[in-house]
């Protein structure tokens, strides 16, 4: 193991060297000012260029459309106009259990962030793609100023943030994946001078940012590991100790929140959590059968190449990290440790927690892994470790026929949506909507069908009235022994699901209007007067 070590050690070495001078040389052309200007506009400017260039619009024609984005979008937007005085937003008509919240299965956290700024500034349509291009570029200039990087360091970011292709995708969305990649370009600067000094006061902002983080995504409670290691790196068995009693706490902390806050959705995280209380024994069987699963779909080549492009950057990444700890420890020499364990803390948690509880799909550990990753690489940028970073930025590179494959299908929707069709909701659906300012938060409530002929969840969501929240309903069979709470429906009317049947007549639903976006109808069970 050593001498394989050791042989790969030189390998590396000579393409550091390599790598190290093109960036001396290019970096010496162009003044260093300039290409800190250079680092901190031009992502968000061919953000700026790449609606024009694929679909013939300008970003800011942008309007939310998948169904993720337009829940996040319309909570917003009901937060700004009613705060917490809205319809529910929910799954199957599961509330959170902390009776106050209206807000869905992505919980408060986020929605009560941008409401805030949307509060200030106004929510519209287009206002997040506003929002993200001004983020990306505080966000990177907060992290220089904190880091303070060379000129070849920043050549170096400039290549990864321009290549970073997840950023390309999510700039023109309203996920919540822009707001964690500019956190984690801030704590890496955060986490380097952390590592380069251990100052209280870097840990102390690190905390506060994790803590705002956590309840938007419990992933980030994994960071407080390294956090609290570096803190106590002195004694490293006291130090590792210490760092799994905080992050154990922090992760603890999270679930909880996740519990009390978030509305329930049928994920497998949920379910399992359940089996482990009433069966521990058939909770981890079906734990390990999950992990199984999970970690064959990991290295199978999917659909989507940018996807499998990202996992394989991971476990590259995590493989180098863990070397790096392993020489730090046979060279016993523990004020190198927590460098490398950062890495290995970092990448490898969320690994393991996407593996063991949630879904290795599409885009789903996607999403989980980006800003991970990204906090990884950047701090390899201000460390100086070339080789590792213009390896990513070299398969990034590699994968731009991917990116313009993907992007050109992807974001469509967003910029070539039908007039007509939100016109047809304004004149159709809204003079049927009746809203009810203090009365049950079910009376505000739109019960949308997930399946059917029409996809209703998308864009012209965004012209129904804002204070009406939107429950999705998965199953209507949930509704055989319970009554549908909300009291309006919107589904395609002829739709059938397999021991049900057709929900209109079986929950005797009164028509109110049609559309091409489906039926709206009334429901008369609603706890309404």
């Amino acid at each position: 193991m050593s001498a394989f070590l050791e042989r790969w050690d030189e390998v590396l070495k000579r393409i550091h060297a390599i790598v190290e001078q093109g960036l001396e040389f290019v970096s010496q052309k162009i003044p260093r000012r300039a290409w800190l200007l250079a680092v901190v506009l031009l992502p968000s400017l061919l953000a700026v260029a790449l609606p024009p260039l694929f679909h013939g619009k300008p970003i800011t024609a942008f309007l939310p459309n998948s169904s993720d984005e337009i829940i996040y979008w319309r909570e917003i937007k009901t937060f700004v106009e009613v705060g917490f005085g809205g319809g529910q937003y929910s799954t199957n008509e599961y509330p959170a259990q902390f009776a106050p919240s209206t807000f869905g299965s992505h919980g408060p956290a986020f929605v009560m962030l941008y409401g805030a700024i949307g509060k200030l500034f106004g929510w519209q349509g287009n206002s997040v793609i506003f929002l993200h291009l001004v983020l990306v570029p505080l966000g990177t200039l907060l992290a220089l100023r904190l880091a303070q990087p060379t000129a070849k360091q920043v050549v170096l970011l400039l290549g990864l943030l321009l290549t970073w292709w997840p950023l390309q995708l999510y700039i023109s969305t309203n996920m919540q994946e822009v707001l964690h990649m500019v956190m984690a370009l801030v704590l890496a600067a955060l986490f380097y001078r952390y590592l380069e000094r251990c100052h209280p006061a870097d840990g102390l902002w690190i905390a506060a940012l994790l803590l705002l983080l956590i309840p938007m995504r419990i992933a980030w409670a994994f960071c407080i590991f390294p956090l609290v290691f570096l803190a106590f790196e002195r004694r490293p068995v006291r130090a590792l100790v210490f760092a799994l009693l905080a992050a154990g706490a922090a992760s603890l902390i999270g679930v909880l929140i996740v519990r009390y806050f978030y509305s329930p959705y049928p994920w497998f995280s949920t379910e399992i959590l359940e089996l482990l209380q009433s069966n521990w024994r058939a909770g981890l069987r079906e734990l390990g059968l999950h992990f199984a699963k999970n970690l064959g779909l990991y290295f199978r080549p999917g659909s989507l190449a940018l996807t499998a492009l990202l996992r394989l950057q991971l476990f590259v990444l995590l493989c180098m990290a863990a070397a790096w700890l392993w020489r730090s420890v046979r060279a016993k020499r523990p004020l190198q440790l927590g460098a490398s364990l950062f890495h290995v803390a970092n990448l490898g948690a969320v690994l393991l927690f996407v593996l063991l509880f949630y879904d290795i799909l599409d885009t789903r550990d996607y999403r989980m892994f980006i800003p991970p990753l990204l906090l990884s690489a950047v701090v390899l940028v201000f460390q100086n470790r070339l080789t590792a970073v213009s390896l990513l930025v070299l398969s990034n590179l590699l994968a731009v026929g991917a990116f313009v494959g993907y992007y050109g299908r992807s974001p469509a929707p967003h910029f070539e949506y039908d007039l007509e069709l939100l016109q047809e909701v304004e004149e159709r659906i809204n003079p049927m909507l009746e809203f009810a300012p203090g009365a049950n938060r079910w009376c505000n409530t739109i019960a949308v069908g997930k399946y059917g002929a029409y996809p209703i969840i998308g864009y012209p969501l965004t012209q129904v009235p804002h204070g009406f929240g939107i429950t999705t309903i998965l199953e209507w069979s949930e509704f055989v022994e319970r009554p549908l709470l909300s009291k309006y429906v919107w589904l395609d009317s002829e739709y059938e699901e397999p021991n049900y049947g057709n929900p209109v007549r079986r929950l005797n639903l009164s028509l109110l209007a049609r559309s091409r976006l489906g039926d709206l109808y009334l429901n008369p069970h609603a706890p309404c007067d």
